[in-house]
């Protein structure tokens, strides 16, 4: 089926290539569902489209970052007829109309390509006419002419020459590290902007790599995978140029080995942000964590909000050098780079992607063994995000803090948390914050992320080795063991608790722990609650000597689990206990009291002086604060 309208590239490596408008609204632009996909820097993702209704034909412009264009004049909405050039971006077409003769003719370049004006030319030809040296003339504006427009659209006059493409011994990236060629490189395709070659962004060679970016189009280029080692550094070097509002940053990305079923998230390090500057050269170096198997360099765009800019990069290397790790414990090694930490076991990676962030981007930070523990010092407060792969959460997840030893499982959320524990065996770690703070954790995948707010001048301890504290257990689980053979309940109860609120780092000692604490309390509480209902019984019978034996089991329980919450339990009862038995022996006392009474009256009344002398002795003697 033929198309009346197209377009035809005129700029590029598309030049020639004709594109049929189909339909009555045709869309241009970088992102992939427009009807024309054009993947060049300097075109947004929805650049503009075509209304076509009968023989008019309509272009408007959709916001873009770098505008449209119709011969010269940048638009918002014009009507486009054959013949006419169209700008997208820095992309040239002519549109063409079929069912008008001479409208697939080339249209000529517009006026402000050259720098050679029509009275400049007209000047040379009236010189001419008189002197041979005009033809001379005219021949060299010509050519400077031409030589400016070329300058100005295909990028030569972004240096004073054009550079060849220079090697780098021991260059890792053997494919386009210099953008000469298609290949090497793809899109982070989450992000709505993209790297494009241009003859405009060339440092060296035919062509660089550009992004030209506008409010929420950042956009990421990453290089195919090289294999890495284990303990080696690499170093990637580019030349970059920044414009306007964006910054740009260069990124070394290690990809796991995946050789365990526990494979670790992508260890990200990153470059402090590039500013508005000119062609410098940047680089960034990192060890390569344990555990992971090939690195990618990557290529970062983004701009201000409300900001539009442009970065340039051209001639990518990457090498690699043996590299030591930032600090080790035992078998366990940090790499830090860029405030990026991760931290590997012998290559089972156990963190990674951990650095601490505020709002201006990833604060710098340090680390340090001491001990059988690393301490990381952030330059400034921010809030510590950690990635928890799974090959150290299958251990499992705990806090400590205001409310003690908790295990947790899954996603949660917690307050006055003092340490994280994570893992356990060769695998456990325990993140020391320095003070009470909150804990978020979400899943991602198999793995665990951990947002945890520091403050300023807090530096989190990362405890590996837990020696001294596994003899503790040991002797802890001795002595609770002892004393419940000793019938000291209470003292058990203590010594599992301060097991588990202190050296919970034996998942076996804290599973016996929690276990024996279970089975005495419950022992403790069925004790209470059977005194309870007998003191009931006392209660509703107003038996005395009941309250009296209940008051003396009580006593006893209390000394069982004293220091317990049994005890506290066992002290309530007692309480209840004497009240009640203050009121019954008052309403006792009087009874027995007016019974004694009756009897002396009588006793007089029958003039029997020694029995009557008798009962009153009594009375004073026993009751003699009651009339």
């Amino acid at each position: 089926m033929s198309h009346r309208y197209s377009l035809r590239f005129e700029s590029g490596e598309r030049a020639g290539e004709a594109v049929p408008i189909t339909g009555p609204t045709f869309t241009i632009g970088r992102k992939p569902g427009n009807s024309l996909q054009i993947v060049e820097a300097s075109v947004s993702g929805n650049h503009a489209e075509l209304s076509v209704t009968g023989d008019r034909a309509i272009l408007r412009d959709l916001g873009s970052t770098n505008g449209t264009k119709v011969g010269a004049n940048k638009i918002d909405e014009a009507p486009v007829a054959a013949g006419d050039r169209v700008t997208i971006g820095h992309v040239a077409f002519t549109f063409v109309d079929e069912d008008l003769s001479g409208s697939a003719a080339p249209a000529a370049a517009p006026a402000e390509t050259s720098t050679v004006s029509a009275e400049n030319l007209a000047r040379a030809r009236r010189g001419a006419r008189s002197s041979k040296l005009g033809l001379v003339a005219i021949g060299v504006l010509a050519v400077a002419g031409g030589g400016v427009w070329w300058w100005m659209n295909q990028g030569g006059g972004t240096q004073d020459r054009q550079r060849p493409v220079e090697a780098v011994a021991g260059n890792l990236l053997t494919t386009n590290y210099s953008f000469e060629k298609v290949g090497g490189w793809t899109s982070t395709e989450e992000l709505p902007g993209l790297f494009g070659a241009s003859a405009r962004a060339r440092y060296s060679g035919e062509t660089g790599l550009s992004a030209s970016v506008g409010e929420g189009e950042g956009a990421e280029h990453v290089s195919d995978a090289v294999p890495c080692r284990d303990g080696q550094r690499y170093t990637a070097v580019a030349r970059i140029r920044v414009s306007g509002d964006a910054t740009a940053r260069l990124g070394l990305r290690f990809l796991a080995k995946e050789d365990d079923g526990l494979t670790p998230g992508p260890a990200m390090i990153w470059s402090s942000p590039i500013g508005d500057s000119g062609w410098e050269e940047f680089d960034l170096a990192a060890t390569v964590p344990g555990g992971y198997g090939e690195v990618q360099v990557v290529l970062r765009a983004d701009v201000t909000p409300d900001g539009s800019g442009r970065v340039d990069v051209d001639d990518v290397s990457l090498v690699s050098a043996i590299g030591q790790p930032s600090a080790t414990i035992g078998s366990s090694a940090f790499h830090l780079a860029g405030g990026n930490l991760t931290l590997s076991n012998i290559g089972t990676v156990l963190l990674s992607r951990a650095e601490v962030g505020d709002a201006a981007g990833v604060v710098p930070a340090t680390i340090a063994a001491s001990g059988g523990s690393a301490i990381l010092t952030p330059a400034r407060a921010g809030t510590w995000r950690l990635r928890c792969e799974a090959a150290l959460i299958v251990g499992g997840v705990a806090t400590l803090g205001a409310d003690g030893y908790s295990g947790r499982s899954g996603e949660f959320e917690a307050s006055g948390v003092s340490d994280v524990l994570l893992g356990e065996g060769q695998y456990l770690v325990r993140l020391n914050l320095g003070g009470e703070t909150s804990v978020k954790a979400r899943a991602s995948g198999r793995a665990l992320l951990l947002e945890i707010p520091l403050g300023a001048g807090v530096n989190p301890r990362i405890q590996l080795d837990f020696s001294e504290e596994r003899k503790r257990v040991i002797t802890l689980t001795a002595q609770a063991k002892e004393a419940e053979s000793d019938g000291q309940l209470g003292r058990a109860l203590r010594l599992w608790q301060t097991l588990l609120d202190e050296v919970p780092f034996e998942a076996h000692a804290v599973t016996e722990a929690q276990g024996r604490r279970a089975v005495l309390l419950q022992g403790g509480f069925a004790l209470t609650r059977e005194l309870a209902a007998e003191i009931e019984r006392a209660s509703f019978f107003r038996l005395v000597d009941i309250y009296r034996e209940c008051r003396a089991s009580a006593e006893g329980i209390a000394a069982v689990y004293q220091g317990s919450e049994i005890d506290e339990q066992a002290a309530e009862l007692i309480a209840g206990i004497d009240a009640d038995l203050v009121s019954l022996e008052a309403q006792l006392d009087r009874h027995e009291v007016g019974r004694l009474k009756a009897i002396l009256t009588g006793l007089k009344a029958m003039d029997s002086k020694v029995l009557a002398a008798e009962v009153e002795g009594y009375l004073s003697k026993n009751y003699g604060g009651m009339d």
